[in-house]
């Protein structure tokens, strides 16, 4: 018995969605004629004039909005090579302060270098000459002895 009620439950849903498709069309149908009829009493000669009139405006707007994107797009250009010069001239300006920085330590580096080997040998020559003092000083002291003898 329950199957049988699921059933005519159905069956009333379908036929229900049914009458509303069908209801649906004829409305669809009707408005579908009401714009056909709409349009069929339009005076054509105004809407083709008013057709020609807006296709003129929109050429002028057209060309008018050609020449300002035209105009503007020759002053980004002119912008982009302005900044590309600064931007070239900026790089050149770091690549030579870091070449001379370079070049500085390298030189300062060869001073540096050049001061040690400087000090080093004047020790070493300070050295060499008190080494031939004290032998000569050694010398002259076992001559002495000698003499004594």
């Amino acid at each position: 018995m329950a199957e049988m009620d699921l059933l005519l439950k159905l069956f009333d849903t379908l036929k229900d969605a049914s009458k509303e498709t069908r209801d649906l069309c004829q409305a669809m149908m009707t408005n579908q004629n009401n714009i056909g009829n709409y349009i069929k009493n339009l005076p054509m000669t105004d809407l083709t004039a008013a057709l020609k009139d807006h296709s003129k405006e929109s050429t002028k707007e057209i060309g008018t909005c050609t020449e300002t994107v035209q105009t503007k797009s020759d002053i980004i250009l002119e912008e982009v090579r302005t900044l590309k010069q600064k931007v070239r001239t900026m790089i050149i300006v770091v690549m030579v302060a870091f070449s001379l920085f370079g070049m500085s330590l390298l030189i300062a580096g060869i001073i540096i270098d050049s001061d040690k080997n400087k000090s080093t040998s004047i020790i070493e020559k300070q050295r060499e000459h008190e080494h031939e003092t004290l032998k000569n000083d050694i010398l002259e002291t076992i001559r002495e002895e000698l003499r004594k003898d």
